[in-house]
């Protein structure tokens, strides 16, 4: 039932209720009023009685007091009248007449008693008022009683009965009823004509912003509250639909900028309100996401802290993020929750392999499409495995790889999609700065002619690795290497030429050493190579490899073809010291006796050779 129903109802009710009372205390008090006039009309009917009585005993008149009683009775609505004589009164004076004995208990009553009774009998047609009053005797009355009565003082010396008819008195409630009610009802119709006029506006205003409101909290602000209210009401209503107005606008704005700040997902909340809020949460979280990773030092760190956000605030349990070189067709494992999380059924190294990085867009295992497929992603009826690919700029991409056993999961995966790629795009600008500072950190620690690592990265290198490898019992074997009769190339054939055969030197050590071990410039024509975890034989035969490889290789200056050989110190740490600067020192020594005994030969540091720096 709506609120104007209602009050309408109540309003209604209440007078009805209201004139119903009012017919229910006009019709008892009328009835009441008619009753207590009766009444004194009997009182004073007795007094007549008793005075007229008391004058014909005094002028000796007794024997006509019968006349008067029925002239008495005779009197309008009075339906019959009687005395009663006490019994002391019969002792003096007789009975009396017929009509001056007790009819009933009741008139036996007020002679016990001496106090007067009342009662009222009804029937269909007609309505009679029966009083009995006492008569006292009164010493001090006029004439005194006891001059005639052998009474006391105080006793009962008779009562008069008499029964009214006051059937007029209900028929004329009933008229006074039936005018009353007629009244009431002309008046409570006004009164609903009136509240109905004057009230329906302000139920219908009241309707109105019920419904305005509602809408607003559903979402809806385009609901304008309606009224014809001219007053306080009607200012009410049009500050409100201005108020809706601006909501309404601003909200709008919102939503177009909305798909500005992130991207469209179907799990949103369809409330503009809850929508935009949604959004304001979800934008504080990749701030301050953001804001977190800036003074991360490292890409790997930054991966993690992703990694962390994406379990948290996407609710992904069980993944792996790679990072994909699109130049070089690599992919690095960053990040893995478990082993068990990586989708594909075998180890793609080679990023031309993967489908998602391939085709730039997310692929699914239980799905199957021409363009959202992969012939390597694992297909499972219990699992789905998703891989979703970011491009962070045109040679990196992140691959995140998911897996999921509940249904129902995957599909708010799917769902969420927009906010991994929000994460991921906050985290693009520092990630790109990472690379950035990775490539131009990497360009410091190498050689801009032969590309290997420089002094500098040799330095870093031993800070860091020597103490592990020592922990690990792993060896290096240390190669000085140094191009024999050099300086008469460049002087000769000119620097270009001296830059040609370093460079062809550089091309032979990459080519004849492990992934493992490190070529190394390590100042002018000589270079330095560790070979990881090699023994002493190890060692030698590297080096000689080395030595008849780049001698094997003539190199065309000025027209000529000129052939180069090179000499090389090696030495082993620990196993020759457990200072790694030392066992460099200890192949330089080796280098200088290589140089000294006829160069273009490889020799092992031996104790013999001294260790005094100095004397070379």
């Amino acid at each position: 039932m709506s609120a104007k129903k209602k009050i309408l109802l109540i309003v209604g009710s209440t007078l009805w209720l209201l004139t119903i009372f009012v017919i229910l205390m006009v019709t008892v008090n009328f009835r009441d009023y008619g009753i207590k006039n009766a009444t004194e009309k009997a009182k004073i009917t007795a007094e007549i009685v008793r005075d007229g009585l008391t004058a014909h005993m005094v002028n000796n008149m007794m024997h006509e007091r019968e006349y008067f009683l029925n002239k008495i009775t005779s009197l309008e609505n009075v339906k019959d009248l009687w005395l009663v004589r006490s019994q002391s009164v019969i002792q003096q004076f007789g009975p009396g007449l017929k009509k001056e004995h007790a009819k009933d208990s009741l008139d036996n009553e007020v002679l016990k008693s001496g106090k007067e009774i009342i009662s009222i009998k009804e029937s269909s047609d007609s309505v009679l008022l029966r009083v009995s009053i006492p008569y006292i005797a009164d010493e001090k009355g006029i004439p005194n009683c006891l001059s005639c009565h052998e009474a006391k003082n105080g006793d009962v010396l008779g009562a008069i009965s008499m029964e009214i008819d006051v059937s007029d008195i209900r028929k004329s409630g009933l008229v006074t009823i039936i005018k009353v009610v007629t009244i009431s009802i002309i008046l409570l119709i006004l009164a609903m004509y009136i509240a109905n006029k004057f009230i329906n506006p302000y139920l219908e205003l009241f309707e109105s912003l019920v419904f305005s409101i509602k809408k607003a909290y559903d979402g809806d602000f385009s609901i304008r509250v309606k009224t014809k209210l001219k007053d306080e009401g009607g200012v009410v209503a049009n500050w409100l639909n201005n108020l809706f107005n601006e909501l309404q606008k601003t909200i709008e704005g919102i939503d177009e900028k909305i798909t500005i700040l992130v991207a469209h997902r179907e799990n949103r909340p369809t409330h503009p309100l809850m929508k935009a809020k949604s959004v304001v949460d979800e934008l504080v979280d990749i701030y301050n996401f953001k804001k977190s990773i800036e003074s991360e030092q490292s890409r790997i760190d930054i991966y993690i802290k992703l990694a962390n956000e994406l379990k948290n605030k996407v609710g992904l349990n069980d993944f792996v993020m790679f990072e994909v070189d699109l130049i070089n067709k690599k992919r690095e494992l960053v990040y893995a929750t478990s082993p068990e999380a990586i989708g594909c059924a075998k180890d793609l190294k080679d990023s031309q392999n993967c489908a998602a990085v391939e085709k730039c867009c997310s692929i699914f295992s239980n799905e199957y499409s021409e363009n959202r497929s992969c012939q390597y992603l694992i297909n499972s009826e219990e699992i789905t495995y998703m891989c979703i690919p970011f491009a962070i700029n045109e040679s990196k991409t992140i691959l995140i790889n998911i897996k999921q056993k509940d249904k129902e999961a995957v599909i708010e995966i799917k769902n969420n999609i927009p906010i991994i790629e929000s994460f991921l795009e906050a985290s693009k600008a520092v990630i790109e700065s990472k690379l950035l500072n990775d490539i131009l950190k990497e360009s410091s620690l190498r050689d801009p002619l032969t590309k290997l690592y420089n002094r500098k990265f040799l330095d870093e290198f031993i800070d860091k690795s020597v103490s592990q490898a020592k922990r690990s019992n792993i060896n290096f074997g240390i190669l000085l290497i140094d191009i024999d009769y050099f300086k008469m190339v460049n002087d000769t054939f000119g620097h270009d030429a001296g830059d040609v055969v370093i460079k062809g030197l550089s091309n032979v050590l990459t080519s004849n050493i492990r992934e493992s071990d490190l070529a190394i410039r390590f100042g002018g024509e000589e270079f330095l190579v560790l070979l990881y975890n090699v023994d002493e034989d190890g060692a030698m035969k590297v080096a000689e490899k080395l030595r008849e490889s780049f001698s094997a290789n003539p190199y065309k200056l000025a027209g000529n073809d000129i052939t180069k050989t090179i000499s090389i110190g090696v030495s082993i740490f620990p196993q020759d010291t457990d200072l790694i600067w030392k066992a460099i020192k200890f192949a330089d020594i080796a280098l200088y006796k290589a140089k000294q005994s006829g160069r273009n030969r490889v020799v092992r540091f031996q104790e013999s050779f001294g260790t005094d720096f100095e004397t070379y």
